[in-house]
């Protein structure tokens, strides 16, 4: 007797690899790239910026104006970041310990309440050229990012301020936090409070999908139906092939039989 054992070939995908594999495309909605939306978060600089090779404020300033106030009682005030490199009457000491250069490719500037960390007032038109309110966090009137141009190699310079007027209508304090990206790995983070003094980063908030922008969305979830598919195809052809693996089999066995009487055995 003739024994012809044959195994199903196929190999699905194990669950725990499609979680995982599915969970690094969840993850990549706070890591969208680009420069202009820094990595898709209101929280700052992640993604492919990490590791930063830049920290601290690289010689970039912020200057937050005294504020005026309307008879509705609103505050505005004046915010301007610079480099150290283009401003005057600094101090050799001060140029030689700035790690930035002056030029970025792309920033982020958020208003934020600084006893609560939540987002608050308004940037008000004309902002800046290559300047637009950022959709990527919960209130996109509250934070402005930079518009990379076509040519994705090119930098900007900081010799002429960014400089933007900013508007909120309650009787209080208001902070700004910046991100300035001059390259991949190399960011630096500027902090300014209206009335002087320091001020404190907020705590990142946890309310992802209001901070995702619609292009980290799509970047995020547009590899997950497509995966999908791919899990069914190959799930297909698997079986495909273990139907023909069986058929060839059951063929070989009658072959067997017919030449040698023996009895076949398919596990």
């Amino acid at each position: 007797m003739k024994v012809l054992n044959v195994r199903n070939g196929s190999k699905r995908p194990s669950t725990k690899a499609v979680l995982l594999t599915l969970s690094v495309w969840a993850c990549s909605l706070h890591a969208a790239w680009g420069y202009a939306e820094i990595s898709g978060s209101c929280n700052g600089v992640f993604g492919v910026h990490l590791p930063n090779d830049g920290g601290g404020n690289g010689g970039y300033r912020m200057v937050v104006g005294p504020a005026t106030v309307n008879a509705q009682g609103n505050r505005t005030v004046s915010v301007s970041i610079q480099h150290l490199s283009f401003m005057s009457n600094v101090s050799a000491q001060d140029l030689q310990a700035a790690t930035g250069s002056g030029y970025y490719r792309g920033f982020l500037l958020k208003a934020f309440d600084p006893y609560t960390g939540l987002l608050l007032g308004a940037f008000n038109a004309p902002l800046p050229p290559n300047t637009i309110l950022y959709d990527g966090c919960s209130r996109a009137q509250s934070a402005v990012s930079h518009i990379m141009p076509k040519d994705s190699t090119s930098v900007v310079t900081m010799e002429h301020e960014l400089a933007f007027s900013f508007s909120w209508g309650v009787a209080q304090e208001v902070a700004f936090q910046a991100y300035i990206v001059e390259s991949t790995n190399k960011w630096f983070e500027v902090l300014a409070l209206s009335g002087g003094g320091a001020a404190v980063p907020p705590e990142p908030t946890m309310d992802c999908l209001p901070q995702i922008s619609v292009g980290a969305v799509i970047i995020g979830f547009l590899p997950v139906p497509l995966l999908a598919l791919a899990c069914a195809a190959l799930s297909l052809s698997c079986a495909a092939a273990a139907r023909l693996r069986l058929g060839h089999a059951a063929a070989i066995g009658a072959k067997y039989a017919a030449l040698g009487g023996g009895s076949t055995a398919i596990s």
